[in-house]
């Protein structure tokens, strides 16, 4: 580009000085400019015309490369796994994409210059102002797990994490959220948490206790009814399986040894009893 523009220069300083220098003949008033000079700027122009063309050619070919990968950008934008949202200072939605669109059950468009907060139950609005206030002062990410309720019958959890950006041109500050819906995972963890209460209550109820082990670090954890067994008080165990061994009478622990042997080489299901003796010096069964 650099190159044509000096040839155009060169070109019209070239005219200029030819038309200068000419003289008028006395008779006609013509210009005295030779044949010779006209052919040079006529091939000067041809050049200049021909690297135009060239060059316009070019910026063609960029256009398409940038309006390709323009139309990339917007496909992974618009069909990402997550909702994309821009949010002024104040939480208007600026920009959205198609798939914040469909979590919030709402044309793309008729989301713009709506509140993000009007996607909230009432309860949930101070939470989620909250989190707004902590973005806005901090460069970090952050985020919080929140009810959203963007219609009469229809509500899920959704984990939104954001960040804060000064507007390049304007100076004003922004908002850019991503919005995913969690609610199947939430849920999961909720149906694991009450089945294992039920199952610890079941085990009061029984009397009996129940150990996690970790072979590959032999570590292992007792349940609060386990240590009471053992007479360990809390916090006081340091879970390393060779300590807990130690518990276990002389003639009991090689074959409870060569049972964790069994069971991590081909997990199967063990059944044992044996005598141990507690910390306070008493002797159990367990079985």
């Amino acid at each position: 580009m650099d190159r044509n523009i000096i040839k155009r220069e060169q070109v019209v300083e070239l005219l200029g000085r030819r038309i200068e220098t000419s003289r008028c003949k006395p008779d006609s008033g013509e210009l005295n400019i030779s044949d010779h000079d006209i052919s040079v700027l006529l091939n000067e122009l041809q050049i200049f015309q021909l690297e135009l063309e060239m060059q316009n050619e070019e910026l063609k070919v960029s256009y398409q490369l940038l309006e390709a990968e323009r139309a990339k950008l917007a496909g992974f934008f618009n069909h990402a796994p997550v909702g994309y949202f821009i949010l002024d200072e104040i939480g208007f939605i600026h920009e959205a994409n198609q798939t914040g669109a469909d979590l919030l059950k709402a044309p793309r468009k008729a989301l713009f210059n709506k509140r993000l907060h009007s996607f909230f139950e009432t309860e949930h609005l101070d939470a989620f102002n909250g989190f707004l206030e902590k973005v806005s002062k901090s460069s970090q990410r952050h985020y919080i797990e929140i009810k959203m309720q963007p219609q009469a019958h229809y509500a899920f959890y959704a984990r939104i994490e954001g960040v804060s950006i000064r507007d390049a041109v304007s100076e004003k500050l922004q908002y850019y959220i991503t919005v995913a819906d969690i609610t199947e995972s939430r849920n999961a963890q909720q149906k694991l948490l009450d089945t294992s209460h039920r199952l610890e209550m079941t085990l009061s109820a029984s009397d009996t206790g129940t150990w996690t082990m970790d072979f590959k670090k032999q570590r292992m954890f007792l349940d609060e009814y386990s240590n009471s067994i053992f007479d360990i008080e809390p916090g006081t165990f340091d879970g390393r399986i060779r300590n807990f061994l130690m518990f276990i009478q002389p003639q009991d622990r090689e074959r409870v040894t060569q049972a964790f042997d069994v069971t991590l080489s081909r997990a199967n299901k063990v059944e044992l009893e044996f005598e141990i003796i507690t910390r306070n010096g008493d002797k159990k069964v367990i079985y």
